[in-house]
């Protein structure tokens, strides 16, 4: 009933027939609001993994995501940004590589379709398959996790705001949504610099992430130094680490304490802390 001539020409108006699922809603919103930035939620260039995306090699990756790569292709000219589900799986550091390295699987995918802004979407509580989890995400997690999204791509951070009715006497939602808005507050003291720079990523995530190293990333902004986010998540909160990394053909010496989140503007001998 296709019409195909061949298999592949089957298979590509397969993956268009089943975009229109997703892209119909696109384009009524579009009639109806033809001023808004309009993304769906759900469907992602690289959909989300399990933890077990750890081990995956290269065959791994194509094997198991052709299909978010093929139907993607089709909901790409529909949308202005593009959602990427960046939820806490578990409460330990592993959590952290696991968003980093999903957006560095989609945003290389979406780059060769658009040049389309990618929007980190983070929750506060943990992720779970039984809804009727309730914990909610460490406050080392919840610093780490905003940060890492703009060091790994992403152009913004959103919020899932949907919560269960709050009954009287129970715990108010989202007790660390301070923790969350202050590394939000960070990432804008710095946001005219990264935004005029360039995102260095000098290992993968995926590489950090089985090596369990600290994560160290950095922005490089011409004229003006370097901009570094640096992580030792895997060393407990009494403990300091250094880290060092290139800015400009000099090394930059960043201090790591516990499981905080460093945030420093290195330019010529001056390291400023944020």
């Amino acid at each position: 009933s296709s019409g195909a001539a061949d298999f592949q020409a089957f298979e590509d108006a397969y993956w268009k027939e089943w975009a229109t699922w997703f892209v119909k809603p696109l384009q009524w919103t579009r009639e109806r609001y033809p001023q808004a930035k309009i993304g769906i939620f759900g469907p992602q260039p690289f959909y989300k993994e399990t933890m077990s995306v750890r081990t995956f090699g290269n065959r791994e990756m194509e094997r198991y995501h052709t299909f978010d790569r093929k139907l993607w292709s089709h909901i790409d000219p529909y949308v202005d940004f593009i959602v990427v589900e960046n939820y806490i799986p578990t409460q330990t550091p592993d959590s952290i590589f696991y968003i980093a390295l999903h957006l560095e699987e989609n945003i290389a995918r979406a780059r060769k379709l658009s040049n389309k802004p990618v929007y980190s979407y983070q929750w506060l509580r943990r992720y779970s398959v039984d809804w009727r989890n309730k914990e909610f995400v460490e406050p080392y997690l919840v610093e780490a996790a905003v940060l890492t999204a703009y060091f790994s791509g992403a152009t913004a951070v959103v919020l899932w705001g949907h919560e269960d009715t709050t009954l009287a006497g129970a715990p108010l939602p989202y007790p660390h949504l301070d923790v969350f808005v202050r590394a939000l507050a960070r990432i804008a003291s710095v946001s005219h610099l990264i935004g005029a720079g360039t995102l260095v990523k000098d290992e993968t995530a995926q590489a950090l992430w089985k090596a369990q190293r600290p994560l160290l990333r950095k922005f490089v902004v011409p004229g003006n130094g370097c901009v570094v986010m640096a992580q030792n998540l895997w060393q407990s909160a009494s403990e300091e680490s250094m880290g060092s990394i290139d800015c400009a053909g000099k090394t930059v010496q960043v201090k790591m304490k516990g499981r905080e989140s460093t945030l420093v503007h290195a330019v010529g001998g001056d390291v400023v802390s944020y």
